[in-house]
Parts: structure tokens; C-alpha cells; sequence
């Protein structure tokens, strides 16, 4: 197992667990709740993680970057040639299917 990705909130980390099921990768969170052991143990100690399979590292990283990358993903319809956001699963002008 590998460990992919740590953020202190547990709601990001399901966040980047879900975007990894949707490329079909499995993932498991380790330390989910350490959180009310902070004070005792070093914050970093407590952080919920993700792992996965060491097979499934590489193509992880890619998703985990796209969702890091801040810039704003196009797509351009088909039928019309219209640029259209990312979060659009449908033209905004034709209103044809993504």
C-alpha cells in the first residue's frame, strides 16, 4: 500500500477518495478517526491518509494533480464548436450532450 494523500480535514480526503473511485481506483483511509488523540500525539500523527495499491500510484497522482491544477478544463461540442466549462455535461448553446 501507498499512501497518496494526508490533509487534516477528513472531508477533503473523502473528497480525493471519491475522485479515485470515479477513475476506478480503490482506496482505504487510515487514521480517520485520530483526530481527538491531537495534543497527545503530533498533529501530523493524527491527519487521516489514503492509501492504495502500489499499482494504481501513477495514474492516482494524475487525478490527484488534475484536481489540484486551479486552471479551468474546456470542452468544445461536437455539433456546434462551442467552448464549454468543464462542469457542463451539456452545449450551453445547442444544448447537445457532452
Amino acid at each position: 500500500m501507498e499512501l497518496v494523500y494526508s490533509n487534516d480535514q477528513l472531508l477533503m480526503v473523502n473528497h480525493v477518495k471519491n475522485l479515485l473511485e470515479t477513475a476506478n481506483i480503490e482506496s482505504q483511509i487510515k487514521n480517520e478517526f485520530m483526530g481527538g488523540g491531537a495534543g497527545d500525539l503530533a498533529p501530523l500523527d493524527t491527519w487521516p491518509e489514503l492509501w492504495i495499491e502500489e499499482k494504481d500510484l501513477e495514474h492516482a497522482k494524475q487525478v490527484i494533480a488534475q484536481m489540484n491544477d486551479n486552471s479551468e478544463i474546456v470542452w468544445y461540442c461536437a455539433k456546434c464548436d462551442e467552448e464549454n466549462p468543464s462542469t457542463f455535461d451539456v452545449c450551453w448553446q445547442c444544448e447537445t450532450a457532452k
